[in-house]
């Protein structure tokens, strides 16, 4: 990913500025003739402000890291809540067909001459009940 290449880059600059930082702050302490110790103090106050930019940069990429991250978590979410309607519609369909699908020679329904209608409208009544309830929760948002 780019932006942790960026993260890298940045961390190596801080890293070489700081260094410079320190060397600039040795160099100003040392009795140098013919230099000016402001030149040193003005350089050692850019590294300072160069070292704060970096860390505003790094912050930055940090939060459209971050962005990204929400961004996908929040698509995964909305997928899996799909899912989650589709499996609370269709499991308790898959019970009573699973149930009904065994060779028992005593199952109530099967002798009855309208029992496979019967079966049909309880399963009907389920995927109503089960979305007016979704519906009611405000799932479908």
């Amino acid at each position: 990913m780019k932006i942790e290449g960026f993260k890298q880059q940045f961390f190596q600059l801080k890293k070489a500025v700081s260094s410079l930082r320190e060397a600039i702050f040795k160099l100003e302490n040392c009795e140098l003739e013919g230099f000016d110790k402001r030149y040193f103090s003005e350089s050692k106050e850019q590294a300072h402000f160069l070292i704060d930019d970096i860390d505003f940069d790094l912050v930055q990429l940090e939060s459209n890291l971050n962005l990204v991250f929400n961004l996908q978590n929040n698509r995964l979410n909305q997928v899996m809540k799909t899912l989650t309607i589709f499996s609370v519609i269709f499991i308790p369909l898959t019970f009573l067909a699973g149930i009904y699908g065994m060779n028992f020679d005593y199952i109530p329904e099967t002798k009855s001459q309208y029992g496979y209608f019967i079966l049909l409208g309880v399963m009907l009544v389920i995927t109503l009940l089960t979305l007016f309830m979704i519906k009611k929760r405000n799932w479908f948002k």
